[in-house]
């Protein structure tokens, strides 16, 4: 997590190359078209709905950048995309975003979803604070 610029998608970047280099199914998306998506699945084919779940979450490494800047009007898709990651436990995250972790749950409509989605992140992660000023507009 950090402020604009601070390099939270460069690092990860550089810990995906290094993953693709070592031959590993490697995925990054931006969170609102990945939110985007598993919401219109939902809306119009349930069986395509469950079948991307399954693919994201039998990825080696999947990095979601600016994650939750975005509003999120459907708290089920996204408490059950992680719910279904963290269940079949392959897939190991890196999520790119501004907001501390310990307010997530405010972001969602639904509380209690946000705590879901923030415990099944936070269980096994390790957080990294990017502190300092925008890098891009540093001379």
């Amino acid at each position: 997590m950090g402020e604009p610029g601070s390099d939270k998608s460069w690092l990860a970047q550089m810990i995906a190359t290094s993953a693709c280099q070592a031959n590993k199914r490697v995925r990054w998306v931006d969170f609102q078209p990945l939110y985007r998506e598993l919401e219109h699945l939902k809306l119009t084919s349930v069986s395509r709905f469950e079948s991307r779940l399954n693919y994201y979450s039998k990825l080696d490494l999947l990095c979601i950048d600016e994650f939750l800047n975005y509003s999120v009007d459907d708290s089920y898709v996204m408490q059950e995309f992680f719910k279904r990651i963290d269940d079949i436990g392959k897939c190991t995250l890196i999520i790119c975003c501004q907001s501390d972790p310990a307010i997530w749950n405010k972001l969602f409509k639904i509380n209690s979803f946000g705590e879901s989605v923030r415990g099944r992140i936070l269980n096994r992660s390790k957080l990294i604070n990017a502190l300092g000023e925008d890098l891009r507009l540093s001379k």
